[in-house]
Order: structure tokens, then C-alpha cells, then sequence
């Protein structure tokens, strides 16, 4: 998903500046401006899919944890 945004933006970046600012100069700026935007995405993007996966481990233990002491409820 992340890839499709950050080819998108990059996209509309490409095509306004040769549209409407031939210098080159203006095209480096803007091309930075494109990596700095994806590489912070893709910072969100990682953020938050490590906070999904300490949450799914601490559900899944808890989980099993409950699992196990109904089990040893039952065969009491």
C-alpha cells in the first residue's frame, strides 16, 4: 500500500515539474521531497505495524494462558 502512495505522489511530482518547471534544480528539490515524504510513510507505516504485532503476541498469550487454566478447571 505504501508503495502505491509513494509511486503516486511520485508521479504527480514528475509530471508537474516537467509540466511546469523544466530547471533541473527544481526537479532535484522535488524528487527530495518525494524520498523524504516515503521514507516517512514508510516510518509510520513500520511503527505501527510493530505496535500490531506486540499486541497480537500479548492477546495470543493471553489467550493460551486462559485456555490452559480452563483446562485445568475441567479436569479438576
Amino acid at each position: 500500500m505504501e508503495l502505491i502512495l509513494s509511486g503516486i505522489i511520485g508521479g504527480v511530482i514528475v509530471i508537474m515539474v516537467m509540466k511546469f518547471a523544466p530547471k533541473k534544480s527544481i526537479l532535484k528539490l522535488l524528487l527530495k521531497m518525494f524520498l523524504v515524504v516515503r521514507d516517512y510513510l514508510l516510518s509510520i507505516i513500520g511503527e505501527g505495524l510493530e505496535k500490531f504485532k506486540d499486541l497480537f503476541a500479548e492477546s495470543k498469550s493471553e489467550y493460551e494462558r486462559e485456555k490452559e487454566a480452563e483446562k485445568e478447571v475441567h479436569m479438576d
